[in-house]
Parts: structure tokens; sequence; C-alpha cells
């Protein structure tokens, strides 16, 4: 029976594996920066940049982290296994940068922030940050498998009758790849993002847009529907709308929105969770 569950669960996720080119070019892209960060780290733009990439750079490390917990029992290739656990050190790195220069301030005015003792405390609290994240983009998976009718292992293992099971190309384990269709992505979230965009670009409900989205969106969120990954993106483009509708003073206005966008959009995307959480408890419930 453990065998059995443990197989069953090395079946558990539609997520594909990535080919080599993508992790190439965003560890060349990765690269690429930190050595314009080195060289030219005393001008503006440089700087911020970094502290953009600081703040987004949280999400990179957790976005890694569930695709190696979801496709390492897939890779067939070494150096795509090694690239990929790079890309997640280096998200980490990006985040010590970014912070850093954020706290420092910005080039040719006096700091009064020690890099070398504050190092270690920005080490330490990226660990908070990316467990908020990752539990975050954990939950999203986990309500989009459930309004599908089950666990995502369970779900996303069923396979066609009279189709073999052949090995993978790592480790060896048995699995089938040919996994039923799932369902096409629901369009009803779309027409509330929309809904929800044009209200942001016209001006009308002010700060009430985000959260009348949110409701909008939960209401239009059914089981059986593929719902949860277009409505996340909705509340994306809703709440870029909204952070960035209104005139900013300056560069530095436009950088403050920028770094607050992807925690603002995770915020926004929890509370939808949370009421999707709520209708599928109630409906167990009952």
């Amino acid at each position: 029976m453990r065998g059995g569950l443990h197989r069953l669960r090395v079946l558990d996720s539609g997520m594909k594996v990535r080919p080599l080119s993508v992790w190439v070019a965003l560890g060349t892209s990765l690269v690429v920066w930190f050595a314009a960060r080195m060289l030219y780290g005393e001008r503006l733009l440089v700087w911020q940049v970094s502290a953009l990439l600081g703040a987004w750079a949280p999400i990179l490390a957790a976005g890694l982290f569930l695709h190696l917990r979801a496709t390492s029992h897939r890779e067939s290739s070494a150096l795509a296994a090694w690239m990929v656990r790079a890309l997640a050190m280096h998200s980490v790195l990006l985040w010590l940068v970014g912070a850093n220069d954020w706290l420092r301030g910005p080039p040719g005015r006096p700091s009064h922030w020690n890099a070398d003792l504050g190092g270690p405390v920005l080490l330490v609290a990226f660990v908070p940050v990316f467990l908020v994240t990752a539990l975050a983009l954990h939950w999203h998976e986990s309500v989009a498998a459930r309004l599908l009718g089950g666990p995502r292992w369970e779900l996303l293992a069923r396979v066609r009758p009279g189709r073999p099971a052949r090995p993978a190309p790592y480790r060896g384990v048995a699995f089938d790849a040919r996994e039923e269709p799932l369902p096409p992505f629901a369009t009803r979230p779309w027409v509330v993002g929309l809904l929800g965009l044009g209200l942001s670009l016209l001006g009308v409900g002010g700060g009430w847009v985000v959260p009348g989205t949110v409701l909008g969106l939960a209401a239009v969120t059914a089981p059986g529907t593929r719902s949860v990954a277009p409505s996340t993106a909705a509340l994306a483009v809703v709440t870029a709308a909204q952070v960035f509708g209104a005139p900013a003073s300056d560069a530095s206005a436009l950088l403050l929105r920028g770094q607050c966008l992807p925690w603002l959009v995770l915020g926004a995307s929890m509370a939808y969770l949370a009421l999707c959480e709520t209708r599928l408890r109630v409906a167990a419930a009952t």
C-alpha cells in the first residue's frame, strides 16, 4: 500500500518539464544582469532595476521550488537539474543584492546602511518571505485541484484505458505520461477581469475595484472548471492597472509601485483563494 501511494504521488503533477533551452536562457539573463550590476552599479537606472528585481526575487524562488517539487522525478538531464537548482540559488542572490541596494539608497547619496552587518540579516529575512510566497503558490495549486474534483496526484494521474505505463527517464520510476486531458480554462474570469480593468482605466470605483474584482471572481468560480489560473491572471492585470493608473510624481514613486505590485497581487489572490476555500469547505460539510 505504501508503495502504491508513493507511485500515485510520483504521478502527482501535470506540470511540464521545461526544455534545457528555457533554463539556459534564464540563467544567461541572470549572469548578464549580475555582470551589469557589478560593472555599472553606480548608475541610477541599474540601481532601480536591482531594487525592482529584488522585490520580485522571492516569487521567482518559490516558483522554481514548486517546479522542482513537481517535476524533479522526471528530469532526464543532469545539466537541466543542475541549472534549475543554480537558478534557485541565484534567485536568493537576486534578493540579497536588490534589498541591499534599496536599503543603501540611490547612488550619489550618503548611505547609513552597513552591507557587511546587514547582509546576514537580509539572508535570514529571505526565509519567512520565501515561505509565505511558496505557501501561497501551493495554496493556489491545492484549490485549483480540489475545484477539479480531487487531490492533485489523483486527479492528474488518471491514465487512459489500455495505455501501458512506461519507465520514467529519471530514477527509473514507471509512470504513464498520457494523462487524461484537463478541461479548458474558464472564460468567466476573463469577463470579470475585463470589467475590473475597464473600471480601473476609467477611474471609476477607486480603491474598491480590486476587492470587487475578488468578489466577482470568487462568484464565477465553479467546481469542475479551471478558474483559478485565469482568475489570478485577471487579478494581476486589474491590480497593476490600479497601482500604475494614478500619475506618479517621479521615477522613485514608480519604482516603489513596481516593488509593491507583486505583494499586492499576492494579497489579492490570497483573498480570492480564501473565498474559494470557504466555498469548498462549506460544500464538503453539506
